[in-house]
């Protein structure tokens, strides 16, 4: 029977049998398949090094980065006892606009199991655009796993992140590094992990404030970790202010060895490039570059390394590039602050010499 008050239909005819419209012009009409998610949710990882827990310069990275993306909230999620509740509020002077604050005196340990379940659980009540969690150890196994557990995509180690118009492009490295791919998902949340060091860190807004929401929670019985190892001592090399790199273009083990040794004269952090990995001289941990770290130092000295993109994703954020290379045509001139084209061996000895002199000059 015709119902002159319905308004689905213009023509008013009659109604028997059913609307005459489609489901998919009524999905259109009413936006019954609209995406409803909603702001920029960040994993804020903890640090417990000097009792009371702070915000580890990752999150603050993650979250100054949600907080350019657009005019959404930034939502951060961090798993802690009570104490943990002064990190959350220094999570709001770095662009959090709401904390979840999943609570357990255990939680000052990484629990897979845990974190997982109140991780799934919050996503799912508040249902963010974006998660993004730091390519940290602890990132790396807990973002694959809430992704599988709640049936969507993720990017894994991505160098960089843009919003587009609600969409979150996600760059990474691929084919062993020789070139960056750009990712978008089609599923929601959008998901990914961040190499630490990616972005730099944001300013300190003193007095911002936010909402901090309780999220009580038992941890899992599941899993529980046998004991805590404490981390080896030593600056980090995102952390570095002077980082000694070497590339191929070292020669030999006695030019890295003279390349340690002044690194140890001036506290430098060494690094390396891909291929002297490879040579299994230096560990994969100090590498810098598309599949290494991402370093922002105040002086890269680059020894015998010839500058190819790959590794000037990890490094062409330092303040000033120094490159001795015999290549005059090598990229890492193009790029350097100074350049100095001559042989790596000899410049070593004669830095070192120059350093044994000052140090018996003070003598």
């Amino acid at each position: 029977m015709k119902d002159d008050s319905c308004s689905t239909c213009p023509t008013k005819s009659s109604c028997a049998g059913g609307c005459q419209r489609s489901e998919a012009e009524l999905a259109e009409m009413y936006d019954l398949e609209a995406d409803m998610s909603e702001g920029h949710m960040i994993w804020v990882e903890l640090d417990y090094t000097e009792g009371n827990p702070t915000l580890k310069d990752v999150s603050k990275q993650l979250l100054g980065k949600a907080r350019s993306f657009d005019d959404q909230r930034v939502i951060g999620i961090l798993f802690g006892p009570e104490s943990a509740r002064n990190a959350a509020r220094e999570a709001f002077s770095y662009g959090a606009d709401t904390i979840y604050h999943v609570r357990h005196n255990s939680f000052t340990d990484f629990h897979l199991e845990s974190f997982t379940a109140g991780l799934t659980a919050v996503v799912e009540r508040v249902k963010p655009n974006t998660l993004i969690l730091a390519a940290s150890d602890e990132g790396r196994e807990l973002g694959p796993r809430t992704a599988a557990r709640m049936g969507v995509g993720i990017t894994a180690d991505c160098t960089d992140l843009e919003m587009d118009k609600g969409v979150l492009r996600m760059t990474r490295p691929t084919f062993g590094g020789k070139l960056m791919a750009t990712i978008l998902s089609n599923t929601r949340p959008q998901m990914a992990t961040v190499r630490p060091g990616a972005f730099p860190l944001p300013e300190v807004e003193e007095g911002r404030r936010g909402t901090v929401i309780n999220w009580p929670m038992n941890p899992a019985p599941s899993i529980e970790p046998l004991e805590s190892v404490a981390a080896e001592e030593g600056a980090c090399l995102t952390d570095a202010e002077l980082i000694i790199s070497v590339g191929g273009g070292i020669g030999n083990l006695r030019n890295l060895e003279m390349a340690k040794e002044i690194a140890d004269k001036l506290g430098a952090e060494m690094a390396c490039s891909r291929n002297v990995v490879e040579k299994g001289w230096m560990e994969q941990d100090r590498q810098v570059g598309q599949t290494g770290n991402v370093v922002k130092p105040k002086v890269y000295l680059a020894l015998g390394i010839s500058g190819a993109v790959q590794h000037q994703t990890g490094m062409s954020g330092s303040q000033r590039i120094i490159a001795i290379n015999n290549d005059p045509d090598a990229a890492i001139h193009q790029i350097a602050n100074v350049s100095i084209i001559g042989d790596v061996g000899e410049f070593l000895q004669r830095l070192l010499k120059r350093l044994d002199e000052e140090k018996a000059a003070e003598i």
